[in-house]
């Protein structure tokens, strides 16, 4: 992984738990149980887990694709 790979994750997962935190903040802002907004807290936790996972892979994807592109010339 070269420095602009590094820096361009390091953004983006940045940005995610930003975005964590703002739905942490509106999950406890609901008038719901604690139990509800603990499992709205865990729903919450494994989209954002889904979504750093899926830009892995994409990321990953991307650089295969770009390989086999230069190895076919």
């Amino acid at each position: 992984m070269n420095k602009t790979e590094a820096i361009g994750n390091l953004v983006v997962i940045i940005s995610m738990f930003c975005f964590l935190g703002n739905v942490w903040d509106w999950i406890n802002g609901l008038q719901y149980p604690y139990w509800a907004k603990g499992i709205f807290g865990l729903v919450s936790f494994g989209l954002w887990y889904c979504g750093i996972a899926y830009l892995y892979f994409a990321e990953k994807a991307m650089r295969n694709k770009k390989k086999i592109n230069h190895e076919r010339r």
